[in-house]
């Protein structure tokens, strides 16, 4: 009887024993696999931790630390003044998007120039060089710039043949001969600029003629010359074909009755 007691109890302690070595294996077991799970997402951080960054696209700006920064035109140019050794001057980066500049925002460009209203850089010369204009201003022809303010006319230069390397550079010479050269009119002031009309008139065409029934006063200028003297008047500032004549033989010197050659300037005009 007691042998058999002993021998359940036996049974017992060693059934009990087992049941706590299972519980045993079984925390062992997590704590393993927690061990193993946190060793596995600290090789993964590591490994992303080491992937290069993605390329930038193509175009990015990088920022220069301590220089000024300064977006013109809805971020289409960025005005970048140095501060880094070597900078000496201020630059224009211009997208690839960024639209062509108009004649007259050229012209203006030149007036504010003389007047030093546009921070100092690079010269009107290579400023011409430089501008992004459309690709058809790039080739040689005479031009005119026109300065009127409240529909009369304040200041008019220019040349029927080109003088210059491109339209371009007519517009921005030009516009300087209108400001300086000009003395039948006072001078511009500072002031007069923000009501200032400005009008580029391109020389297409030359055509002799000896009478004005072709002549679109709005459209075609005229030309005179007699000797060394000559005279131009440009589209709209005459009323009609005779009147711009008539205007144009003044403008020379030659009295009427004097010979002279008559022209028809064909023209492209931008305002």
């Amino acid at each position: 009887m007691i042998y058999r007691i002993s021998m359940q109890s036996r049974v017992m302690t060693a059934t009990f024993s087992n049941s706590l070595a299972m519980r045993a294996n079984s925390r062992f077991a997590f704590h393993i696999l927690c061990f193993f799970a946190a060793w596995l997402l600290a090789i993964d951080l590591c490994a992303s931790a080491n992937v290069p960054a993605a390329s930038e696209p193509s175009g990015t700006i990088h920022m220069v630390p301590g220089a000024q920064y300064e977006w013109k035109d809805t971020d289409i140019q960025l005005k970048k003044t140095g501060t880094q050794k070597g900078d000496s001057r201020s630059e224009i980066l211009q997208g690839a998007s960024a639209k062509p500049v108009a004649l007259p925002e050229i012209a203006r460009f030149a007036l504010r120039r003389f007047f030093k209203l546009e921070a100092p850089g690079q010269g009107l010369d290579e400023y011409a060089n430089n501008v992004n204009c459309d690709s058809t201003f790039r080739k040689p022809a005479g031009v005119f710039v026109t300065l009127s303010k409240n529909g009369s006319t304040r200041a008019c230069w220019g040349t029927v043949y080109a003088q210059q390397a491109d339209i371009v550079h007519e517009t921005v010479f030009s516009t300087l001969g209108a400001l300086t050269k000009d003395y039948r009119f006072r001078p511009i002031r500072k002031s007069e600029l923000p009501d200032l009309k400005i009008q580029v008139s391109i020389i297409r065409d030359i055509i002799a003629i000896n009478n004005f029934a072709s002549v679109n006063p709005l459209k075609d200028g005229i030309m005179v010359r007699s000797g060394g003297r000559s005279g131009v008047i440009l589209p709209g500032e005459a009323t009609d074909a005779y009147y711009e004549f008539v205007l144009a033989r003044l403008k020379a010197g030659i009295k009427p009755g004097e010979p002279c050659q008559i022209y028809k300037l064909r023209t492209d005009i931008y305002d």
